[in-house]
């Protein structure tokens, strides 16, 4: 009866430990261009992508950066009415699909007429093919033409891993006493 017990046991652990081990998406992707700010009269209300090109990118990313033209690149232009679950950028690329949805904005500096140094921030996902959807931070400024994001690893991922390993020490516990 302990030895069905013991199986049972290493089943549950196995499938616990095997959720947390989806494959993240990380690295950092710069996308440079043009853009323009849409305002109301005195407050920007949002980005009018003109062009963009993928500068060099790190981890996941890296198969997309440094080249002069990504073809595939959609840079769609928002409202911040828009957010969230805004889809910011998409890039079909070497058979895969790789995009940023945006989920949350802050306006830093230049929302007073002066769009020269306005700054946006906020969180969103980032997916691409073959990958869990991975939570991640993102950065525009105006001044540079640029949007730069890094993704992080999500909370519930983290708490995943921590339920596996807590998993792991009741089995060895138990397995003590037995």
């Amino acid at each position: 009866m302990r030895h069905i017990a013991n199986t049972l046991a290493s089943i549950a652990l196995l499938i616990l430990t095997s959720s947390a081990n989806a494959t993240m998406i990380t690295g950092t992707i710069d996308i440079a261009g043009q853009s323009a700010v849409t305002d109301n009269g005195s407050t920007s209300t949002g980005i009018d992508f003109t062009f963009g090109v993928v500068l060099p990118s790190t981890g996941d990313f890296s198969a997309l950066g440094g080249q002069t033209t990504v073809f595939g690149l959609t840079l769609n232009d928002f409202m911040y009415s828009d957010i969230p679950e805004h889809v910011l950028w998409s890039i079909d690329h070497g058979g895969l699909n790789y995009s940023y949805t945006l989920t949350s904005l802050e306006i830093g500096n230049g929302n007073s007429g002066d769009y020269s140094t306005l700054s946006l921030s906020g969180n969103g996902f980032f997916s691409i093919t073959g990958f869990e959807d991975t939570y991640g931070s993102w950065l525009y400024t105006q001044s540079g033409g640029s949007f730069s994001s890094e993704s992080v690893p999500e909370p519930a991922t983290i708490a995943l891993v921590g339920l596996g390993l807590i998993g792991f020490g009741v089995a060895r516990r138990m397995k003590k006493s037995l």
